[in-house]
């Protein structure tokens, strides 16, 4: 986000849930999610992002794809992006999985001219890329960024990620600094990849 922010793009980030059901708060729901939101404001601002905030319940995106489709096909149709940024179709909690559906809900009316890409992301399971982008120049953006979620630090803790960012390195930069992989495709081959991993379920 911060890479592409530098070169002039229009970043949105769309938060599917508020975090309320964040694991360690010793604080009320309500209060869980004020801070979350707050925090996430703060991690945009960070990396140059616009945040936008969907507030489905956490932890129960599985049971929202509905809503969740329909306000991914309007953010689509309204900022007409040329890429979209999402958990990868197989990440490994069933929130991220929520929104890979929703997402392949949201293309599935387009005919594929005009219609962004989908570069997904891993977060909980690694994934077979087929983009790495070095992030080398703005891994201190990235590490404030990332400090700013205090509360859902409370549940784990996030510089974890980073081992990732560092491995990642091996494939391209020989080891040195710091990358993120991705798997990039079309709007068509993303919701042929959701078909065919659907289908060998």
């Amino acid at each position: 986000m911060a890479l592409l922010a530098d070169r002039g793009a229009a970043v949105t980030v769309m938060t599917a849930t508020d975090g309320e059901a964040t694991k360690g708060s010793r604080v009320s729901h309500h209060e869980t999610a004020r801070r979350r939101r707050a925090e996430a404001k703060r991690a945009a601002a960070v990396v140059g992002a616009t945040p936008r905030f969907l507030g489905l319940a956490d932890g129960r995106l599985s049971e929202q794809v509905v809503e969740l489709t329909a306000a991914l096909r309007e953010a689509i149709a309204e900022l007409e992006p040329e890429a979209v940024f999402a958990p990868w179709l197989l990440d490994g909690t069933p929130d991220h999985r929520a929104v890979a559906e929703a997402l392949v809900g949201a293309l599935a009316d387009g005919a594929g001219n005009g219609w962004p890409e989908v570069w997904g992301y891993e977060v909980w399971t690694a994934l077979v890329p087929n983009r790495i982008v070095e992030i080398t120049s703005v891994i201190g953006r990235k590490r404030e960024a990332l400090g700013a979620y205090r509360t859902a630090s409370l549940a784990l803790d996030l510089s974890a990620g980073e081992g990732l960012g560092r491995w990642r390195t091996m494939q391209s930069l020989g080891g040195r600094g710091w990358a993120e992989a991705f798997l990039a495709t079309s709007a068509a081959q993303y919701r042929a990849l959701a078909a065919e991993l659907h289908d060998g379920s």
